[in-house]
């Protein structure tokens, strides 16, 4: 899985600072796409007034985009706390091929999953059965040898990647672990990563580690008796009504019913992700509309408007660690990283499982969400971020 690369995220916000809340937005939601997974059951629909001067430009410069780039498929989108002012897409569902790409169409958001993982944990941190401030002496310490050094680390840390965990680097994946029940391998890869040593001194670093991720669903796992996957779709795909979301490649293996990945090294289509139990540290596919309205609860939870998430409960979420990101001026909170720009505090996450490549930020000062999909890895990347400064000068026209 690919680390979010700050320089990049600080291009995407001072791009995204153009944008001094010129849009305005009369529509009460979004459109959802249909459930591949069979799992949400909310399926709310919506009419999307862009603004005046708004409607095709976009699609015309996500046009020009995918040209430039040779992206295959590139998607864009900008919220405000009322929901969804535009989005736009453009390209095709496969390199060469002729299926183009739809607005409802479902992208892969590789490690933008993690802020939904640290919202899961938020809404139990809410109900009880486990929190922020859990350790992992209290999750694991009877049924699994914690090392002394990890034994004072809360999933809290872990999510804001201070708790000492490995990164990929460091990380040696047991062969076991592909053969096993999801559940079972999240709790082997956790009791492996717990059991030793931490690679950096807890609280001193925030290292990027997706193992930390896979420790915190296995702790959830067995706090609650329930899968993450169960977990995520009762506690977010449902009650928010993100009929699109699921785990996994999106589509059918086999056919073109929705936009596929592309292979990094040769980049034809593929049909792929990572591991399953590895899934909540990158592993969920969402429409536009529906990731943007998950992001869009975020928002209304720091404003204090959301009937999902309390107001302190996000706060815990963007609270950036005072444990320094090497090479980043800012902070890594749950989910997310958090920097001052142009118009007040942003936070920022990309995701990117080789084959896809996504960008969100969202900014309070001036009410925006902003996200960008993509169906390849490298070419995304320039394309999201390419997307990001378009949505940002016409939002300033």
């Amino acid at each position: 899985m690919q680390t979010p690369t700050p320089r990049t995220m600080t291009a995407l916000l001072l791009a995204l600072g153009l944008a001094a809340g010129a849009c305005s937005s009369d529509d009460d939601g979004a459109t959802a796409a249909s459930d591949p997974t069979g799992s949400a059951t909310a399926t709310p629909t919506t009419e999307v007034t862009p603004s005046a001067d708004a409607g095709p430009e976009l699609a015309d410069v996500l046009d020009a985009i995918v040209a430039d780039t040779g992206v295959p498929a590139l998607g864009a989108a900008v919220f405000d706390s009322d929901g969804l002012i535009e989005q736009a897409v453009a390209g095709q569902r496969t390199r060469g091929g002729d299926d183009p790409v739809t607005v409802d169409d479902v992208f892969h958001l590789g490690s933008n999953t993690k802020a939904m993982t640290a919202a899961l944990l938020a809404r139990l941190d809410e109900q009880g059965p486990i929190g922020f401030d859990t350790t992992l002496g209290d999750a694991f310490g009877e049924t699994t040898d914690v090392h002394d050094d990890y034994t004072n680390v809360t999933l809290a840390q872990l999510l804001s990647h201070s708790g000492g965990a490995p990164d990929d680097d460091d990380l040696d994946i047991d062969d076991s672990l592909y053969e096993l029940p999801v559940t079972e391998a999240r709790a082997l890869g956790a009791e492996l990563v717990i059991a030793a040593a931490p690679t950096t001194p807890p609280g001193t670093m925030s290292n990027y580690s997706n193992a930390g991720y896979v420790v915190v669903a296995a702790a959830i796992e067995a706090a609650t008796g329930r899968s993450w996957e169960e977990l995520m779709t009762a506690e977010l795909f449902v009650p928010l009504a993100l009929a699109s979301c699921g785990f996994g490649p999106p589509g059918t293996e086999g056919a073109i019913d929705q936009p596929r990945g592309h292979d990094e090294d040769t980049g034809e289509p593929v049909y792929f992700d990572n591991p399953a139990f590895l899934a909540p540290t990158g592993g969920v596919h969402c429409s536009m509309a529906d990731w943007g309205r998950f992001l869009v609860e975020l928002l209304d939870g720091f404003n204090g408007t959301s009937d999902y998430l309390t107001q302190s409960s996000v706060a815990r979420l963007i609270e950036p660690s005072p444990a320094p990101v090497p090479g980043f001026d800012g902070g890594a909170a749950l989910g997310w990283l958090v920097t001052d720009g142009p118009d007040g505090t942003a936070w920022f996450h990309n995701g990117s499982n080789t084959a896809w490549h996504s960008q969100a930020a969202i900014v309070p000062a001036i009410d925006r969400v902003v996200l960008a999909v993509s169906n390849e890895a490298d070419t995304g990347e320039k394309a999201t971020a390419l997307a990001f400064a378009a949505l940002s000068e016409l939002d300033a026209s």
